[in-house]
């Protein structure tokens, strides 16, 4: 993979509406849902953002529902 940071990988390499889960030396540390204007990026920190992009997958997230159901919805991992 190019050298590159979350900051631009986030820009240019992801879509609208993809979450994208971003994980530090595999722990999950921020998440960002990618919007058309680039708010999102207002809500990251500016050290996470810096820091170089190491891979990404494709994966899902298990979020909770009302009344106790979990359901499995598509997420875009980021490794930094």
């Amino acid at each position: 993979m190019e050298l590159i940071t979350l900051s631009q990988f986030l820009r240019d390499k992801t879509g609208v509406c993809e979450l994208c889960i971003i994980r530090e030396d595999g722990w999950i540390t921020a998440a960002a849902w990618i919007d058309n204007e680039d708010l999102f990026i207002g809500n990251l920190s500016s050290r996470l953002l810096e820091k170089p992009v190491k891979g990404d997958a494709w994966g899902t997230l298990t979020i909770a529902g009302c009344k106790g159901s979990h359901h499995e919805i598509p997420c875009h991992y980021i490794d930094v």
